[in-house]
């Protein structure tokens, strides 16, 4: 049910490009398969375990760079549509952790003299306009101040 409304979402949008993060389970063929059935013939996927980030085009895909190492999730480097994107999901753990999987990115880019770029995906983060609602649940708050801090043994 959930993949109807999602296919009938994506066409309703008829965005030129998705991103996706949380491809749980997603093999390449799986991708391939729901691209096609969205109208993307063009197809990316970072990896094949874990939290896979994926991307779908309506224009030719080129994968320049796929990165695990150094980060939670990863991030990829593909070109399409005359654009260089970075599809990344960071950590959902300690702010610091994610902080260096940004740094990491930036210099990435600096490093590539990328010009025309997108940098999209589950950041993991909190816009600083959120903040008032967020302070205003309590529930909420403590939950995320319990999740960081169940995280520590992680070796973060």
């Amino acid at each position: 049910m959930r993949r109807a409304y999602f296919v009938e979402w994506t066409k309703n949008q008829s965005a030129d490009l998705v991103i996706l993060t949380e491809l749980v389970s997603f093999k390449e063929k799986d991708l391939v398969t729901l691209g096609k059935v969205c109208g993307y013939p063009h197809t990316a996927l970072l990896k094949e375990e874990g939290y896979p980030v994926g991307v779908l085009s309506r224009q030719p895909v080129k994968t320049i760079s796929k990165q695990v190492d150094g980060f939670w999730h990863g991030m990829m480097h593909v070109q399409t549509q005359g654009i260089d994107v970075i599809a990344t999901h960071l950590s959902p753990f300690e702010w610091s952790y994610r902080l260096d999987e940004a740094t990491k990115i930036v210099d990435y880019i600096h490093k590539q003299n990328l010009k025309d770029y997108l940098v999209a995906g589950d950041l993991n983060a909190h816009s600083p306009l959120d903040a008032d609602e967020i302070m205003t649940h309590d529930s909420l708050l403590v939950n995320m101040q319990r999740w960081d801090a169940s995280q520590k043994n992680t070796g973060i």
